[in-house]
C-alpha cells in the first residue's frame, strides 16, 4: 500500500497521478517476449509522452542499456524464461 511507503516515496508517486511532466520526453525500455504485452504497454507510455525501446529478450535488453545511456527506465516482464537482463543489472 501507498501508506506504507517513505513520505518522500509517497510524494513521488502523488506527484506522478498529478501530473505526467515527469514522463515527457523521457526514453523507457519495455521487455517482454509477448509483442502483445509490449504494444499495450508502449500505447499507453507513448500517450504519457515517453519515447518507447523495445527488446523481446534479456539479451537484447543488454545490448540496449549498454548502447543507450538516456534510458529513464526498464520496465521488464519477470515471468520470461530466461532472466539475462536482470541477472547483469542486479
Amino acid at each position: 500500500m501507498i501508506t506504507d511507503l517513505p513520505p518522500h516515496k509517497q510524494e513521488m508517486l502523488e506527484k506522478l497521478h498529478r501530473s505526467d511532466e515527469d514522463l515527457h520526453e523521457r526514453k523507457v525500455l519495455v521487455v517482454d517476449d509477448d509483442v502483445r504485452n509490449i504494444f499495450a504497454l508502449g500505447s499507453v507510455l507513448e500517450r504519457h509522452g515517453m519515447s518507447v525501446v523495445t527488446a523481446q529478450t534479456g539479451r537484447e535488453a543488454v545490448s540496449i542499456l549498454e548502447e543507450t545511456p538516456d534510458i529513464a527506465i526498464a520496465l521488464m516482464d519477470i515471468m520470461m524464461p530466461r532472466w539475462t537482463a536482470t541477472r547483469r543489472f542486479s
